[in-house]
């Protein structure tokens, strides 16, 4: 029963964030022609604090990424809470976006608009839209806060980090009962 719950939820995940991308995530561009980048920095242009932002599927959580020489480096962490939803998926909680190819191809199946791999590698500008991933787990969480890290390496070895703190509310997505008590 536990494995077709398993398998159930990762058919509705699917569904929702196909559904996620296609509605909120713009393509993602290749790097901005004529910018020039002079420091490595991760900042979140509708979130300028990184205040928490509670699960919507029209959330904004678009994170825009520079990166001196290009980004050599790319790293979100997932809390620990979300292990067994994660393994599930073949995944752990701290997920290379750019080197692993189990993320790369997970997260090109679930949320196809993400950019991973050489759409990321060697790039000095990107706008990373964290939602899609969010609202994937989101439906399988219980309400709560989740703080997702993301950590960003240039081509100097120079890393920056940040926190993302969503927060899933009783009404802000259905849950699906027993996948995570």
């Amino acid at each position: 029963m536990k494995k077709f719950l398993t398998f159930l939820a990762a058919a509705v995940s699917v569904a929702f964030a196909v559904t996620s991308c296609q509605e909120n995530n713009p393509e993602v561009p290749d790097e901005n022609p004529g910018e020039e980048v002079t420091e490595t920095a991760v900042t979140w242009p509708g979130n300028a604090d990184f205040e928490p932002v509670v699960i919507s599927k029209d959330m904004d959580a678009t994170l825009k990424v520079t990166a001196v020489g290009g980004i050599k480096g790319f790293v979100v962490t997932a809390p620990e809470s979300l292990t067994t939803i994660l393994t599930g998926f073949g995944l752990s909680t701290e997920m290379d976006f750019i080197n692993d190819e189990k993320v790369i191809t997970a997260i090109e199946t679930v949320a196809a608009d993400m950019p991973t791999g050489e759409e990321l590698k060697g790039k000095t500008s990107v706008d990373f839209d964290i939602a899609p991933l969010v609202n994937m787990l989101g439906i399988m969480l219980q309400s709560g806060d989740y703080e997702f890290g993301l950590k960003v390496t240039d081509s100097s070895d120079k890393e920056v980090s940040v926190k993302c703190t969503f927060t899933k509310e009783a009404s802000s997505l259905p849950s699906i009962p027993g996948l995570t008590d």
